[in-house]
């Protein structure tokens, strides 16, 4: 299962993700929707340790992930792929 507790970002004094909590359990599909510039982005790359939190935690089945870079993250499968620009947003191993 993935947990996000209390996860909070901001790009310099400018917060950009307020106390997020989310459970996405193994096997199961998540959608994030949401219009232009409210966070989704903001919300992955945080999961996959391309942006440094602020606050909070991210674990994958009980092992947190919040202070692990994103090459370990991608080693246990927390990885993605933007199609828009059909490159990998983190490695792949």
């Amino acid at each position: 299962m993935l947990e996000i507790r209390k996860l909070e970002h901001f790009y310099g004094e400018s917060r950009t993700l307020w106390e997020v909590d989310l459970d996405i359990a193994e096997g199961s599909r998540a959608c994030l929707m949401g219009r232009n510039g409210v966070g989704k982005t903001t919300l992955l790359r945080c999961i996959m340790g391309l942006e440094r939190l602020r606050s909070g935690e991210i674990r994958l089945d009980g092992q947190a992930l919040h202070d692990r870079r994103a090459e370990d993250r991608a080693r246990l499968g927390v990885a993605g792929f933007d199609r828009c620009r059909s490159r990998p947003i983190a490695g792949c191993y």
